[in-house]
């Protein structure tokens, strides 16, 4: 992920912070079109669920700076997420959910560039959090 990258995606990152309960609703209407199976792995208020993931990915994006602590922050979550049965497959449907939701939000100023620069980041935080679900699936 280059510098302009990182700066595209906390830019927009902020306006969909300022609307997460609006775009984690989004988000997770589109996941679950997408894959109905999905739901089945949830039982808490989804409209809480929805501005906790905004929340979350807010900060990650933010400590995109600093490696050691983003990248240790996401193996974690990975971790948790292997106990949630999260399968590899989950994670492209997320991509898939989340892009569609920054569109809608940021409508005319999502432009191809920060698609490029979503897509950088989304692919490199699902790659370490996926190593880190496999590693505590096979008990390392």
């Amino acid at each position: 992920m280059t510098e302009q990258q990182r700066v595209l995606v906390q830019q927009s990152m902020e306006k969909i912070i300022a609307v997460e309960s609006k775009a984690g609703e989004i988000f997770y209407t589109r996941f679950f079109e997408l894959d109905p199976s999905i739901k089945k792995l949830f039982s808490i208020d989804m409209k809480e669920q929805g501005a906790k993931l905004i929340r979350m990915i807010h900060i990650a994006v933010n400590d995109i700076e600093n490696k050691e602590e983003f990248i240790a922050k996401l193996k974690n979550l990975g971790r948790i997420h292997n106990t949630y049965n999260v399968k590899d497959e989950y994670y492209e449907t997320f991509y898939k959910a989340f892009i569609a939701m920054v569109e809608i939000i940021l409508g005319k100023d999502f432009t191809p560039e920060l698609r490029i620069a979503w897509n950088a980041v989304f692919h490199q935080i699902a790659s370490v959090m996926q190593l880190a679900a496999h590693h505590a699936e096979a008990g390392l």
